[in-house]
């Protein structure tokens, strides 16, 4: 297979660009599904955070090794989601020490909403590119995000 060249031209064409452009492209796609939903009472940051939130509960701790971000930023995510009603947040019965953070029946919704857009934009663009190549694209997304495809080969995880 023939490695494509980076263009010279005013569209960067390398693996960042493209990447962060899908991306994008994506969280446009869901927020025209949610028009008429603008949440506006959270950042789409915050509500991204909300849909990594399990149904049982989800310590900071959980939510910072998912994300990469600190634990004292995440703190601040957390209290604004929760001042909004998205979350509630309680002390873990198995570490005193640790908060447990749930979705409360309108962060549940929410996130339900949220699910079921991004669902209709994975549906349209699946349709769109062909079953095949999403299915392929989806794979070695999750190869990627699960370092599973590393310069040196598959990682010994």
């Amino acid at each position: 297979m023939e490695r494509r060249k980076i263009s010279t031209g005013a569209t960067p064409d390398h693996l960042m660009y493209t990447v962060d452009l899908v991306r994008r492209r994506f969280g446009e796609a869901i927020r025209a599904e949610l028009a008429d939903q603008p949440f506006t009472d959270v950042r789409r940051s915050e509500l991204r955070l909300l849909l990594l939130v399990s149904p049982s509960g989800t310590s900071l701790s959980e939510l910072a090794d998912l994300t990469g971000i600190t634990k004292q930023s995440l703190s601040e995510f957390v209290e604004r989601l929760q001042q909004a009603g998205y979350v509630t947040t309680e002390t873990s019965p198995t570490d005193r020490r640790a908060k447990v953070i749930r979705a409360t029946d309108r962060g549940q919704a929410t996130r339900d909403r949220i699910l079921t857009a991004g669902q209709a934009v994975e549906d349209s663009w699946r349709s769109w590119i062909g079953p095949d190549r999403y299915d392929t694209m989806r794979d070695v997304l999750a190869d990627l995000a699960a370092g599973q495809a590393t310069p040196e080969g598959p990682s010994r995880r």
